[in-house]
């Protein structure tokens, strides 16, 4: 299956929980996004940084 984002990209997710380590988790159709430097239940603009094959990580987009 094809990640259904690409690194550079830019999304707006929800922030669907918090996890340690001041990270927040998205998906996108069922695709896990970790974003980094989150602390709050919110809508976000991300940009992709990483894409693994289960899973992407992504920071704010400021």
């Amino acid at each position: 299956m094809q990640p259904p984002v690409e690194v550079g990209k830019v999304y707006e997710v929800e922030i669907e929980s918090l996890l340690p380590g001041n990270r927040g988790l998205a998906k996108i159709d069922e695709f896990v996004i970790f974003v980094n430097n989150i602390n709050e239940l919110k809508k976000v603009k991300i940009k992709i940084t990483k894409i693994a094959r289960t899973y992407a990580e992504a920071e704010i987009k400021k």
